[in-house]
């Protein structure tokens, strides 16, 4: 799948869509938070545990640090 939608495409538009959402960090982050409505927002943000929500997310991207970083010195060892 190219790294943009194909209006041209077989795949149709709402297909594309769907498959690059799978892939963002909405769906991927374990610390992005869901609710389904103001009221149960407002429920939410009461119980909102900030420093586990950052402590996730400084794990998250320090774990995908480390893999890019991984895959770029392989990159660039001599063959």
């Amino acid at each position: 799948m190219p790294p943009w939608l194909e209006t041209e495409d077989e795949m149709l538009l709402p297909s594309q869509i769907h498959a690059w959402w799978q892939e963002t960090e909405y769906m991927k982050m374990p610390h992005v938070q869901v609710f389904t409505g103001v009221a149960n927002l407002l429920q939410e943000l009461r119980n909102l545990d900030t420093d586990s929500i950052v402590a996730r997310m400084r794990e998250t991207n320090l774990a995908n640090l480390r893999k890019s970083s991984k895959i770029y010195e392989a990159m660039l060892q001599p063959s």
